[in-house]
Order: structure tokens, then C-alpha cells, then sequence
């Protein structure tokens, strides 16, 4: 986004500026869904809809790819998935109309906030953009939302991006591995 207009007039009084741009810090988190590929930079409201401008993780079944060949590697396999989810970032840009805004979950008191939404090319699959915001930009964003799609906003909280069990699902593979380890180091 360059050029963009920004104002600290409520939403109702700067309904003309057309575009309210955000600098979001990601704090990978969900509500439902998959978490959201975008990983830094923009997110600006428009009477249209939400526009997501910034750095995202490769497609799903590339770093699925770039992951198996690290399974091969078996001992690169930790360090593939680190680059792979946490370093490489592709520029990416995606336009979402508020149809397409499932709901947006304000965590008041942490100042986090989630988009749930679908991309109109994969309307089957729920992403989850969870991100932080300094106290005012919270507040002046929470006015904007609430003005735009006042409905699908709702106070709630932003869970973890991943379920518990899958650290203890890795946690018992590492540990069968240890244990084949030392059984047949044995021999």
C-alpha cells in the first residue's frame, strides 16, 4: 500500500478518507480455522471490505513439500520446518470483501484482535489472522470495524495457533525415537 490516507477522526466523521490503514504486528493465534498465512506488515479497512497487504507464509502444500524433503534429511527435518514456517516470507496481497469476513474477535484487555475470513478462491477453508495493536491504534481500529461490519464483531478470546496436543504429539515421536535410539545402540 503506498500513498495511503490516514486519520485520527472517528469512522463516522472520516467516512470520506475511504482506506484506514493499520501497521499490525501477527501474534499467531485463531479463533477457528487455519491460521492465516500473513505474517507482517498492513491491514487496511475500506467501505469495500478488509485489504491485507504484506509478507505470507508459502502455500500449504509447498512447505508440505519443502517439509517432506526435510523428512528425508531426517536430521534437517527440525530445520527445514524452522525456515520454512518462520524465515522465508513471499510478498502477497489479498483483497477480502466484508462477505468474506466470517467475524472479528477483540481481545480488549491483551489489545489483540483475530479475523476470521475466507479467500474468495478457497471459500471451504476458515483463516485466522490474529494480531496486536498499541492501546490508541486498538481503540481507533475497534471504532472502524465496529462502524464497517458492526454484526461480525464480537469481544472473545484469541486462542493459541496451535492445540496443545500437538506439542505432546511431537513431544512422544521425539521420545520413540530416543527409545529405538537406545535400543538398538545396545546391540
Amino acid at each position: 500500500m503506498q500513498n495511503l490516507p490516514t486519520t485520527s477522526a472517528s469512522p463516522a466523521q472520516a467516512a470520506n478518507t475511504l482506506v484506514y490503514p493499520f501497521k499490525i504486528k501477527i501474534e499467531p493465534g485463531r479463533v477457528r480455522g487455519r491460521v492465516s498465512d500473513f505474517r507482517e506488515r498492513e491491514l487496511v479497512i475500506t467501505p469495500a471490505g478488509i485489504h491485507l497487504e504484506g509478507k505470507a507464509l508459502m502455500a500449504l502444500w509447498k512447505r508440505v513439500l519443502f517439509s517432506c524433503l526435510g523428512l528425508v534429511l531426517l536430521y534437517g527435518a527440525l530445520a527445514v520446518a524452522v525456515v520454512v514456517n518462520h524465515l522465508i516470507r513471499f510478498p502477497s496481497s489479498l483483497a477480502l470483501a466484508w462477505e468474506d469476513v466470517e467475524e472479528i474477535v477483540l481481545e480488549s484487555r491483551k489489545n489483540r484482535a483475530c479475523v476470521v475470513y475466507r479467500q474468495p478462491e478457497d471459500p471451504k477453508r476458515v483463516y485466522s489472522l490474529a494480531f496486536y495493536l498499541p492501546p490508541a491504534m486498538f481503540q481507533y481500529f475497534s471504532e472502524v470495524v465496529r462502524y464497517f461490519c458492526k454484526e461480525r464483531v464480537r469481544e472473545g478470546k484469541v486462542g493459541p495457533a496451535e492445540s496443545p496436543w500437538v506439542g505432546i504429539a511431537i513431544l512422544l515421536v521425539l521420545l520413540l525415537f530416543l527409545a529405538l535410539v537406545l535400543v538398538f545402540a545396545d546391540r
